[in-house]
């Protein structure tokens, strides 16, 4: 037991390193962390998949200290839902947990919000866009997107998602690789719109 305890921190602390090291390029811009988890997420299920079958009973010492680091560390909670942001941007990463914003920016510049085990829910009808093309970029490996908009803005939506469904002021799609796009009849024109790209693995995606 004791072998297979020190096994488990030894695999602990080399998640920890990786995720650090993929959320601290993120963060640099140098690559696409939602992106990359999403790419590698076959490697991750086959993991679990051999840990279950071999341990199926046994609670290793890498889930408990998953469960403690969930308990205690506010980056890894379940985000409440949060006082109103009036920042002009949105950049936030998760790995266990959810993404749960209000914002009220009225020069919103966009941004974007990654999450691995956990659903993105930004209620922003009061949002007013700066001054020319603003991108939102919504990424989730498991969970659900869900995103609320002001009925006015001039709105390009891009969504996909590989198992789910999908729901962009009523343009529909549910099923796998599920790709659907919604643009508003003033979009084109517009010169301030925004832009968003969502993206799922397993889960739906809302759009109002």
């Amino acid at each position: 037991m004791a072998r297979r305890n020190k096994s488990g921190s030894f695999v602990f602390g080399i998640v920890l390193i990786a995720v650090g090291a993929l959320l601290l390029l993120d963060q640099m811009h140098m690559l696409d962390f939602g992106r990359v988890i999403g790419t590698y997420w076959p490697l991750i299920l086959v993991i679990i998949g051999i840990k279950i079958i071999l341990f199926p009973k046994d609670k290793s010492e890498v889930e408990e200290k998953i469960e403690t680091i969930i308990e205690e560390s506010p980056e890894f909670k379940t985000s409440p839902d949060a006082q109103p942001i009036d920042d002009r941007s949105i950049n936030e990463n998760q790995v266990f947990g959810d993404i749960r914003r209000t914002i009220t920016a009225k020069e919103f510049a966009g941004g974007r919000c990654s999450c691995v085990f956990g659903d993105i829910d930004i209620h922003a009808v009061d949002i007013k866009l700066g001054t020319g093309q603003r991108t939102l970029y919504l990424n989730s490996v498991f969970g659900d997107l869900r995103l609320t908009l002001p009925s006015d803005i001039p709105l390009l939506v891009r969504a996909n998602t590989t198992a789910g469904d999908i729901d962009l002021k009523g343009v529909r799609g549910d099923g796998l690789f599920v790709q659907r796009t919604y643009k508003s009849a003033d979009f084109d024109g517009a010169s301030t719109r925004l832009i968003v790209v969502a993206s799922v693995l397993f889960g739906d995606i809302r759009v109002w």
